[in-house]
């Protein structure tokens, strides 16, 4: 698995890969849905858009535990986000141009 990762990272030189922080991420985002900084966890997105990998580094330090619950739906929903952001992101996916985000 860290082989493979590190293949990505080497894709971002060449292009193949892109590379996203986290605030990109929200920002790309914003006009689709808004998140409450409590449950943002996106850290680092790597996308190749050819292959359709992904992976993604987050941080779930933030999310506000409380509640009983088997699985935390913040970390769910963080988990889904990513999701998203990887999908939104694709070039390989259709978007109606003005869903697209630009930056």
């Amino acid at each position: 698995m860290m082989r493979k990762i590190q293949k990505m990272r080497d894709g971002i030189l060449s292009g193949a890969v892109a590379r996203y922080n986290g605030a990109m991420c929200y920002r790309a985002i914003r006009p689709l849905a808004k998140f409450h900084p409590d449950y943002r966890v996106a850290g680092e997105l790597l996308l190749n858009s050819e292959t359709l990998e992904a992976a993604s580094r987050s941080n779930f330090a933030n999310v506000k535990r409380g509640g009983t619950f088997h699985t935390h739906p913040g970390v769910i929903d963080g988990l889904s986000q990513i999701c998203g952001f990887a999908s939104t992101h694709s070039k390989t996916i259709p978007f109606p141009n003005s869903m697209l985000p630009t930056f």
